[in-house]
């Protein structure tokens, strides 16, 4: 197996670890909202995550490739 195939399968191993610790503690901060049974806080977190909607683009090397 080449270095690049190995570089790529442990960033893919990573990432698929970092976005399952990003979920769990996305319902873990939804967890805490609900049981603080404070509505406030409940309409703060959805209006948030309703109008939040800024646009992340890929970044791109000096050529245009990624």
């Amino acid at each position: 197996m080449s270095s690049d195939l190995k570089l790529q399968q442990k960033y893919s191993e990573i990432v698929h670890q970092w976005r399952a610790l990003l979920r769990a503690s996305e319902i873990a901060h939804e967890q805490r909202i609900i049981e603080a049974q404070d509505l406030g806080a409940s309409y703060r977190f959805v209006n948030k995550r309703i109008s939040n909607r800024s646009c992340v683009d890929a970044i791109a090397a000096p050529g245009g490739t990624i």
